[in-house]
């Protein structure tokens, strides 16, 4: 596969946010500091050079750390929050980050301005006191809030959050349990319609993974078609882990950012996946790449990766290298359903 141009811009991207927040951050070393949603930990660990008491909370699992749906620990002094690219999920993130914060801390909220940071003043008034943008910079922007005395208006656990969403699928309606910030919102959007639509129905007491599950709708799928199937789902997302599982509890989930999450010799009949291209608002094919070739070493005799990509995701050549056969199985305008074994 080649190489995008887009290839690492995430991650720049959250370097160069995170040095503009960095300098914002007036807190005692001896105090107690919540950094939430710093995935490259270029916040936390600048800070613990500092000496500063760090407490980190991920929502999202990496390579380099796991991820929890809600911060635990607390209360802390002090709290700094990554801007989400998805408005609901970054309010959610304010009222967590505020549930284990104690009255008057500060919390520094940092993005760039094409993430929407500029209007996240508003939503940050909404729990926050005393709201004001602190610092301008690299298009970036760091505003500031005070956590007020008392709980009035706070949502403060995962529960409050949770909603209902309807699926429409071909075989009928289904209602799942979902959450802010999870991809499509929950919903059967059209790259996973185009995988359901064409993938094959799994058969009797095969061994399924479902990568990148979101609120479980291909898991979920597999299984009301042939209910004998054992279930796995992962996502790096730990708020999508425990919708998947509350949509499908007797199927095992798992919070993880790549298949190492598993055992070393687990293997599967059938691994299906729409699998995330993006680190925030920039293209990165890493985590589709790294899939393709670790699950070579994770299909059974006769088994089959089934993956729907953007058009634009040239891995033909990928495929053709790490399976014995590949090919398109269906597309649209804007998808590919792409077969492998």
């Amino acid at each position: 596969m080649a190489t995008s141009k887009s290839d690492g811009a995430g991650l720049e991207r959250e370097r160069i946010a995170a040095s503009v927040v960095l300098p914002c951050i007036d807190v005692d070393p001896e105090q107690r500091v919540l950094v939430c949603h710093d995935d490259y930990e270029f916040v936390s660990k600048n800070l613990l050079s500092r000496g500063h008491l760090v407490h980190s909370w991920w929502r999202m699992a990496t390579e380099a750390h796991t991820a929890s749906p809600w911060p635990d620990g607390g209360p802390f002094e002090a709290g700094v929050l990554r801007l989400s690219k998805d408005k609901g999920a970054f309010e959610m993130a304010l009222h967590a980050a505020r549930s284990v914060l104690l009255p008057n801390a500060p919390l520094w909220v940092y993005g760039a301005n094409d993430e929407g940071i500029k209007s996240a003043g508003k939503v940050m008034q909404r729990v926050l006191s005393d709201v004001k943008t602190v610092d301008t910079r690299k298009h970036c922007r760091v505003v500031v809030g005070t956590t007020p005395n008392g709980s009035a208006g706070l949502k403060g656990t995962i529960e409050q959050w949770s909603q209902s969403a309807e699926l429409h699928h071909q075989e009928g309606s289904v209602t799942h349990t979902v959450f802010p910030g999870i991809f499509a919102k929950g919903s059967l959007d059209p790259a996973t319609k185009l995988l359901l639509k064409t993938m094959d129905a799994p058969q009797p007491s095969h061994s399924v993974l479902d990568y990148a599950c979101g609120a479980g709708v291909i898991g979920g799928w597999m299984a009301r078609k042939e209910p004998s199937v054992a279930i796995t789902q992962i996502d790096a997302d730990a708020v999508a882990a425990v919708a998947a599982h509350r949509n499908l509890p007797h199927a095992r989930t798992l919070v993880g950012a790549s298949l190492n999450v598993l055992e070393p010799d687990e293997t599967f009949d059938v691994i299906a996946s729409n699998p995330p291209i993006h680190i925030g608002k920039s293209r990165d094919y890493g985590v589709l790449r790294n899939l393709i070739v670790a699950s070579k070493a994770r299909l059974r005799p006769r088994g089959t990766v089934w993956l729907v990509v953007q058009r634009q995701a040239d891995i033909a050549a990928l495929l053709g290298r790490t399976f014995r056969k590949s090919g398109i199985a269906a597309e649209d305008g804007r998808f590919r359903v792409w077969k492998a074994y």
